[in-house]
């Protein structure tokens, strides 16, 4: 590949990673085309890309964008899985979707979550942890829990008085 190639790839690798907050990075040598398209297509439905990247190119393109360290996790034939709302929604799409394919033929190498570069250990990792949608709905219903116990136990007691209320109201009226 011709040097003027190989600027022109890291320059189009640096401006597709410029702000880039989180990807992951999968090798898929062993993967088959069939099986390959198939992954593309489901990522592709929840709003996620795969794209195969060269190593040293891509290494020096997200070196130079701030993102350092994840370069050493290159090794193979290696893909950056870009989108979704963060990486652990990527890691669980991918682990999720390798259930459908026989063998052990994507391997989880690296990622970065808020810009903060992840091995192939924590990667596992975050595909086991909850999402984000998942946290701010367990958060909302930390909040309000104590909220919907203070009205029930407020309400409670009230609306047995209401009632008992309306009972001696109703004796008084047919009483006279």
């Amino acid at each position: 590949m011709s040097r003027a190639v190989k600027e022109f790839m890291t320059q189009e690798y640096k401006s597709s990673f410029e702000g880039l907050e989180h990807c992951v990075f999968v090798n898929f040598a062993n993967l088959t085309a069939e099986d390959s398209g198939m992954l593309r297509g489901r990522l592709a439905e929840r709003e996620m890309e795969l794209r195969v990247i060269r190593n040293n190119l891509a290494r020096r393109a997200f070196e130079d964008v701030g993102i350092s360290g994840v370069g050493e996790f290159f090794e193979g034939r290696i893909a950056v899985i870009t989108g979704g709302n963060d990486a652990i929604e990527i890691a669980k799409t991918i682990k999720d979707l390798t259930k459908d394919i026989k063998g052990e033929v994507i391997q989880l190498r690296a990622g970065v979550l808020e810009r903060e570069v992840f091995g192939p250990d924590r990667v596992q990792l975050l595909a086991t942890m909850p999402g984000r949608t998942e946290l701010m709905q367990r958060i909302v219903g930390l909040i309000l829990s104590p909220a919907q116990r203070v009205v029930s136990l407020a309400t409670s007691p009230m609306s047995r008085v209401a009632s008992q209320i309306r009972e001696i109201a109703a004796k008084g009226e047919e009483a006279g």
